[in-house]
Formats: structure tokens, sequence, C-alpha cells
């Protein structure tokens, strides 16, 4: 493990077997029938609190966009900067969130057709 860990390579084996944990539950649920993913707020919730941790986040939300959870998602991952912040008070985490004009369907066509991702974003 030391040498896996001087090579860069340690998080990446720990996030693999944090996936490969999940894969039996996952499995069971679609032998069970499941056949789609909503998670409970409550589950999102925990989640982002006990494994969310990005430095710099960029939420986009479309003004139009009916299905969004934006807001919701934003004060997940505040409550997952608390969480950070009593475990490594030194690291900052920076979080922004951005109202784009649009709906659901935008980020498959792009503002105009496809163009100005780029300036829609600054």
């Amino acid at each position: 493990y030391a040498a896996l860990r001087s090579a860069g390579l340690a998080s990446v084996l720990d996030e693999t077997l944090d996936i490969a944990d999940q894969v039996p539950k996952l499995i069971d649920e679609v032998e069970g029938g499941a056949r789609d993913f909503t998670p409970t707020p409550d589950a999102m919730s925990s989640a982002a609190r006990r494994a969310y941790r990005c430095r710099r986040t960029l939420l986009v939300q479309f003004e139009n966009d009916s299905l969004d959870d934006s807001e919701v998602l934003e004060g997940y991952l505040r409550e997952a900067e608390s969480v950070m912040k009593t475990k490594r008070p030194m690291i900052t985490i920076q979080l922004e969130r951005k109202v784009l004009e649009g709906n659901h369907l935008t980020p498959l066509l792009g503002p105009s057709g496809g163009e100005g991702w780029g300036e829609a974003l600054e």
C-alpha cells in the first residue's frame, strides 16, 4: 500500500473499492425489479455530507427547467462543505451556481443551437 501511496494511486484504489462495495447492492436491486434510480432527499444529503470532496464545483441551472434540483443540491453541497471544514479547517471549497437561459433540454441543444457555451458560462 505504501508503494501505491507514493505513486499517487492509493486514493484511486480507495475510490475503486468504494465503488466495488456498491455493486452487490446494485445487482440485488436490479434483480428485484428496480429500473430507475431515484434517491430520497435524506439519501442525497447523507451521501453529499459523507463523500463529496470536490474543491471547486459549478452547478449549472436553467431558468425554465421545472425538473431542476440545483438549489436543493447546492444545500446538500453546503452541508458537505461544513462537514469537511470540521475535519480539515484549512481546506477551502468554492461552490458556484450559474443560472442560464434555457430549459431541461438545453444541455442537449446548447444555447443558440450549440453556439456560445463558453460565453454563457463566463
